[in-house]
């Protein structure tokens, strides 16, 4: 045993020596150099027979705070002692809602240890504050819906005054976090709380329809979805709405849960101009992109900030099914211009992808005269969509000897 431990340890042991020897007016709840009470070194350690004596003895201060500003009943909450909770909540004076240096409280501590019977005991406690917030802005209720404990969520939503639209200090509210964690049963409880709002954001902007899009929590985006009022195109501070989130990720059937929604906005852009065709386009995510040009009144030919269209995005990367699709749609514009005035056939030709360049150059009316000149990424030579063109005459083997001649 260290010699640390060993005083701590002296101090609880020769109290009840102590007064015996010295009378009442010895001092009980002296401390230890890191603000420890004998009391509260036995709150933390369990030490149940200790507790009782000590708190025998009189004028026993109870709430006094260590240097971090725990007290016993919070060290005992954190530990999961119910019995000395149970023990110090007897106690005439207690203060039930003091705060550590971090703004713990002990309802606060136990929620995030996840000991339900710790937090029923101080819920039953009549001065009991449940709304007080951390240094960080979280209430329990926040820790409960983070950590996933739902019992405790649903004790906590009994409690008349609850705050249950607390943002903490990056605005977070317990939806957004029981959301972003894919807790459905937390959610659906959150939910069913009279004045909970569903569109709030957090400092990012992201809303909790966002938050369970973005990790790919189906089942509660169709539960949020069904929420009077939700803002489906709601957008956070970049721009992107739920839908463009899950279009560029690839997401199908959260794509096909907010398409279904009756009054979403596929031609919304984010602040780099970028629409969910865009993205689902520049990705590659090809039966997201046909399942977004069957929206009627979808624009095939938007472009973001640097003048991509969906269909030069997806020739730049090579994404041939992309652009065959996109190709059959109606008033489709092959010859766009980017705002370096390049079009989807000198994109596709500048990064080799000679299978899409072929497939752009079937395309009547398709301007491949354009002298626009390219670097190759692989060569840093230089080809144009002009020799393409000629080269595509030749057949496959006289498109390759083009590239082959401008890369000498």
């Amino acid at each position: 045993m260290s010699s640390k431990r060993y005083k701590y340890r002296y101090i609880i042991v020769s109290i009840p020596t102590q007064v015996a020897k010295y009378g009442p007016e010895s001092n009980v709840s002296g401390t230890d150099s890191a603000g420890f009470t004998a009391l509260i070194h036995a709150s933390r350690d369990g030490n149940r027979s200790t507790v009782e004596s000590i708190l025998g003895l009189p004028d026993v201060d109870v709430n006094v705070q260590t240097k971090y500003g725990e007290t016993a009943l919070i060290w005992a909450a954190l530990k999961g002692h119910l019995h000395i909770v149970k023990r110090l909540l007897l106690v005439p004076g207690i203060k039930v809602n003091t705060q550590s240096n971090v703004g713990f409280t002990a309802l606060i501590t136990a929620t995030r240890e996840g000991h339900y019977s710790i937090v029923e005991a101080i819920l039953g406690f009549p001065e009991v504050d449940v709304n007080i917030e951390t240094q960080y802005g979280e209430t329990a209720l926040i820790w409960a819906s983070l950590k996933g404990y739902l019992h405790i969520v649903k004790r906590l939503l009994l409690i008349p005054g609850i705050g249950i639209n607390i943002q903490n200090n990056s605005g977070f509210t317990a939806l957004i976090c029981a959301s972003l964690h894919g807790y459905l049963s937390i959610v659906d409880a959150i939910l069913g709380f009279p004045g909970v709002d569903v569109n709030l954001q957090n400092h990012k902007g992201e809303t909790a329809l966002m938050s369970a899009t973005t990790k790919n929590h189906l089942h509660i985006v169709k539960r949020l979805l069904l929420v009077p009022g939700i803002k489906v195109n709601t957008q956070d501070n970049t721009g992107f709405t739920a839908l463009i989130i899950a279009s560029g990720g690839g997401l199908q059937s959260i794509v096909d849960a907010i398409l279904d929604f009756p009054e979403v906005d596929v031609g919304i852009q984010t602040q780099y101009g970028e629409t969910a065709l865009l993205w689902a386009s520049s990705k590659g995510h090809l039966d997201i992109v046909k399942r977004l040009l069957l929206v009627p009144g979808i624009e095939i030919n938007t472009q973001n900030n640097s003048g991509f269209t969906a269909l030069i995005s997806a020739s730049r990367h090579g994404h041939l099914s992309v652009v065959d699709t996109i190709l059959r749609f109606p008033g489709v514009d092959v010859n766009i211009e980017n705002y370096q005035g390049h079009t989807a056939l000198t994109c596709a030709s500048s990064n080799g992808h000679v299978e899409v360049a072929q497939r752009l150059l079937s395309i009547p009316g398709i301007n491949g005269r354009s002298e626009a000149v390219l670097p190759a990424p692989d060569s840093q030579r230089w080809w144009s969509a002009s020799n393409l063109q000629l080269g595509f005459r030749g057949g496959k083997g006289g498109l390759f000897n083009a590239i082959r001649r401008n890369n000498k």
